[in-house]
């Protein structure tokens, strides 16, 4: 990340950047506005002359994440019928800058289970948009006849999203982790397969 130089004034993007990796490598709790600062050689005051609180900051960084998030998701109108849950691979965090949003994610997780109210609201809100992705895939399985026997929409999409949010899991703590062989088999074994030649 480009440090700001001395006595110029921070952009708000510049500290967003700063705080989202502090917090991913923290979490909301365990971070501080000078740790931020220090990442980005200034000082507390720098920041604070940004965003008036932690909390402030964290809510940019939370917002900043809802909007890239909205920019991933797909219009139903797309879906691809001989593979509808195929895109849903984006949510993996293949990529560099997707294993980065990932992990704030993650780490976020655990602060939302243990109570703190906006990192819940977040984690809420980020599991239901990735799940309505998933529903509506299910559902044009389903309206084309194709979704697996014994799968309903509901039971698909709740353990699409379960396998998801592991293979997210195993790709923050290995990068090399085989996930997409996996997802892509996981995908094929919820589709109905064509009469054997």
């Amino acid at each position: 990340m480009a440090r700001p130089r001395r006595g110029h004034e921070l952009a708000a993007e510049t500290v967003i950047d700063a705080a989202a990796e502090v917090f991913a490598a923290n979490g909301f709790s365990a971070s501080t506005l000078d740790q931020v600062a220090e990442r980005l050689g200034v000082t507390r005051q720098s920041v604070l002359g940004r965003f008036p609180s932690k909390r402030d900051l964290f809510r940019a960084v939370l917002d900043r994440d809802r909007h890239w998030a909205d920019q991933m998701l797909i219009a139903a109108a797309s879906i691809d019928d001989a593979s509808p849950f195929a895109s849903l691979i984006r949510f993996l965090g293949l990529g560099e800058e997707g294993r980065a949003r990932i992990r704030l994610q993650h780490v976020l997780q655990g602060e939302a289970i243990a109570g703190d109210a906006d990192t819940r609201a977040f984690i809420l809100e980020r599991n239901r948009v990735i799940h309505d992705q998933i529903f509506q895939r299910a559902q044009r399985a389903d309206a084309l006849g194709i979704l697996a026997p014994g799968w309903t929409v509901a039971s698909s999409a709740t353990a699409i999203m379960a396998l998801i949010n592991g293979l997210q899991t195993l790709i923050l703590l290995d990068p090399d982790a085989p996930v997409k062989d996996a997802f892509d088999r996981a995908m094929a074994g919820f589709i109905l397969k064509g009469e054997e030649e």
